[in-house]
């Protein structure tokens, strides 16, 4: 009966397409919710990344000097801790984060074709520390600089031994050039979203003026808008759909996000948790809600309500997800979730976007 409660509420997200009605709202109404979400939303969440990245670089360079199993373990407490702070800020997807390639140099995901793990076996085989030169390092391959390869290195026994045994090493010194440049990436972004002139915030704040990329400030939100559908995109399509497969023989449980790390549950809760907080509004700030128009209210409560669901069944699932997809009373509730998140994604797209008269443009998952 659960189930089929929660198959209907799904078809009813999608039966209110039909009543979406272009709304004409004014542009100083744009403005104040995207400076709120900039000041309440974006920044403090970009601020626990950089903190996060700092930690991490700070126990990866313990580990690198002493390589105890004590250090081992905060150092991968340390790693979840930083990837779970990129979880609640990877929807922000323009601005200083596409700078350099800095978002596929903090998490090359998903890695189709296993370049990580061949990247990193010729980097050992070749042997050769210079490319870790501050200089050189950033213009390594992306699949040796951030997460995927911070995993392997933490979390497979054969890397992980290999470390404590050889704190000096050659795999040591791989990983904290991969902890430093997460921890300027971070400091860097933080920076550039700041309120000075020539921050991503202050073209924000000055969309439609001569110096500010952005024509308006309506503009301005269908870049949080395209965040929000992307997002909820890229978690159906790939932390679910992709390992789950059609049927329980197909599932591919390796091809998670953070599997190694047993984070991978964990990460979709964090994404559905910021992009409900995007939404919503937090730390008192206001969220993309409030631009939704009084007539319109219905849809506002049933975004909330498809929020509040879809995150209850994800805290719900509380096997590993790398298990979950194979055991047959967890896979339903993946499948579920995987619906609902499918649903949510659809009324974003169909009744949210042209309500705030935000039109979905192109972006790099669709087709896929």
């Amino acid at each position: 009966m659960r189930i089929a409660n929660l198959t209907i509420i799904a078809v009813i997200f999608l039966a209110f397409q039909s009543e979406a009605k272009s709304i004409k709202i004014a542009e100083e109404a744009y403005k104040l919710v995207n400076l709120s979400i900039v000041k309440t939303h974006i920044r403090p969440r970009y601020v626990n990344f950089a903190i996060a990245g700092s930690n991490f670089h700070n126990h990866i360079t313990k580990l690198c000097t002493d390589g105890s199993s004590g250090q081992l373990e905060l150092s991968r407490t340390a790693f979840k801790t930083i990837v779970g702070a990129w979880m609640g800020i990877g929807h922000i997807q323009d601005g200083p984060v596409k700078l350099y390639m800095r978002q596929v140099r903090v998490q090359f995901w998903p890695d189709k074709r296993g370049r990580t793990g061949k990247q990193l076996r010729a980097f050992l085989e070749a042997a050769d520390a210079s490319v870790l030169g501050p200089k050189k390092f950033p213009r390594i391959s992306i699949a040796l600089q951030g997460f995927g390869v911070a995993e392997r290195l933490l979390f497979m026994p054969r890397h992980s031994n290999h470390i404590i045994e050889s704190p000096k090493g050659l795999r040591c010194k791989l990983l904290r050039a991969v902890a430093n440049s997460l921890a300027q990436i971070g400091a860097q972004i933080v920076q550039e979203w700041g309120s000075g002139e020539g921050s991503f915030a202050t073209e924000m704040r000055d969309a439609g003026q001569s110096l500010s990329r952005f024509n308006s400030h309506r503009e301005v939100t269908v870049m949080l808008v395209n965040g929000l559908f992307t997002s909820l995109k890229f978690i159906t399509d790939f932390k679910l759909d992709r390992i789950l497969g059609k049927t329980i023989a197909k599932a591919r449980p390796k091809r998670a996000e953070s599997w190694l790390c047993g984070r991978s549950r964990q990460n979709i809760i964090d994404n559905l948790t910021a992009l409900q907080a995007l939404y919503k509004g937090e730390n008192g700030g206001q969220g993309l809600e409030v631009l939704i128009p009084r007539d319109n209210e219905r849809l506002g409560k049933l975004l909330t309500i498809a929020f509040d669901k879809t995150l209850r069944t994800a805290r719900r699932h509380g096997m590993p997800l790398v298990r979950g997809v194979s055991d047959r009373t967890s896979r339903e509730t993946l499948l579920i979730l995987a619906r609902q998140t499918r649903a949510l994604k659809a009324l974003v797209a169909r009744e949210l976007a042209p309500v705030l008269g935000t039109p979905l443009g192109f972006n790099a998952l669709d087709g896929d």
